[in-house]
């Protein structure tokens, strides 16, 4: 997970002490690296200045104590800081990877993990799965881009066309925001803890702590300096159906951990058995040996001829019927397809992994660990 924070509006000391205080908070969801962008107001001719984006490959707390972040976080002729703490997934933990981007139209950011950055344009040509959809939202838009995406994600960001704050997430990843009370200034968060202690702290009175709703894109337009935002708008959007089951607990951040990850079974090398509730084939004894090694068992029609059930998600027996039925969309990863007698392991009542992908690590962290962020 990473943390996203930020601030819009008619900005002062206060704002800028509470951005401050949000972006040491977000060290507690990301401290491989931080960054931040300065979005200016537009000139009397209504020409706009690039923003000023300061990146570290520091954690949070070091980053806010630097003089670079200082001079970039001045309010004057300010319209919005967005700020960014990473914890890395995909792509190495360097500054050209800490976010912000910034594009032709927008700069932004992203919390989260896609499983199929392959749907993008120039997947390849980015160092995370995060810049590159950032690209792709800035060439074709939002309403083009989300549709192909599954995995998680909560993408913020400035678009200058609109002169707003842009907001999406799916069920993976939270955000919430407020605003002060008399509505000038902007607030966002990954989490609602983060919001009231840092404000709080900052001495900003504020009003109801909104939660983004999954699947669904804001667009807050920045008022002109001394005026109140307008609500929202906000439209449906969502992404690809999900092929894996959505994480089950809670992330570790400023909230806490209040649930597990309920995690699935094990090959017991020692025992020969499958550790914890069914959610792996079942096998034949003599066949053990096929699924301790992650080969398909299919190696010959005795070999699935011998299989009398499979034990499916969380131990329910199924008949080669039912196996047939739960297994017709292929891999939840790869798509790979899969026959009576194969080595499969469920996922969840109708998703499973195949005899590959059941034994890559890469999986099995996205699946006993949850999604990480970017």
């Amino acid at each position: 997970m990473c943390g996203i924070v930020g601030v819009a509006g008619t900005l002062g000391k206060q704002d800028k002490d509470a951005f401050t205080n949000l972006l040491y908070l977000a060290a507690l969801r990301g401290m491989d690296s931080t960054g931040m962008a300065r979005i200016t107001r537009a000139n009397a001719k209504g020409e706009w200045m690039r923003p000023d984006i300061v990146k570290k490959a520091w954690a949070s707390p070091d980053f806010i104590t630097w003089r670079g972040y200082h001079n970039a976080a001045q309010t004057t002729n300010t319209a919005a800081f967005l700020g960014h703490t990473r914890f890395s997934t995909v792509g190495s933990s360097i500054v050209g990877n800490a976010h912000p981007f910034e594009f032709d139209t927008l700069v932004g950011m992203h919390n989260g993990t896609l499983q199929n950055k392959h749907v993008l344009t120039d997947d390849n040509k980015f160092g995370t799965d995060s810049e590159a959809a950032l690209s792709q939202i800035d060439t074709d838009g939002p309403d083009v881009v989300i549709p192909l995406l599954r995995g998680a994600w909560c993408f913020v960001w400035y678009d200058y066309g609109l002169n707003a704050i842009m907001m999406i997430r799916n069920a993976e990843r939270p955000l919430y925001w407020t605003y002060d009370k008399d509505r000038q200034s902007l607030f966002w968060a990954s989490e609602i803890p983060m919001l009231q202690f840092a404000l709080s702290r900052a001495g900003i009175n504020y009003n109801k702590i909104f939660g983004a709703k999954e699947d669904t894109l804001y667009t807050h337009v920045i008022p002109e300096h001394d005026q109140p935002f307008g609500k929202a708008k906000a439209k449906t959007l969502a992404g690809a159906k999900p092929l894996l089951p959505a994480y089950q607990g809670e992330m570790y951040g400023f909230g806490g951990a209040v649930t597990a990850y309920q995690r699935g079974e094990r090959w017991n090398a020692k025992t020969r058995s499958w550790q914890k509730d069914g959610d792996v084939v079942s096998l034949h004894p003599d066949k053990s040996e096929a699924a301790a090694t992650g080969t398909a068992a299919a190696v010959g029609t005795n070999i699935a001829d011998s299989i009398a059930h499979y034990k499916g998600f969380e131990g329910n027996v199924l008949t080669k019927e039912e196996f047939e039925k739960a297994t017709d969309v292929g891999c939840a990863w790869c798509v790979q397809d899969v026959d009576w007698g194969d080595v499969v392991r469920f996922i969840s009542k109708d998703a499973f992994l195949c005899p590959n992908c059941m034994h890559d690590p890469d999986v099995l962290q996205y699946i006993d660990e949850g999604i990480g962020g970017n």
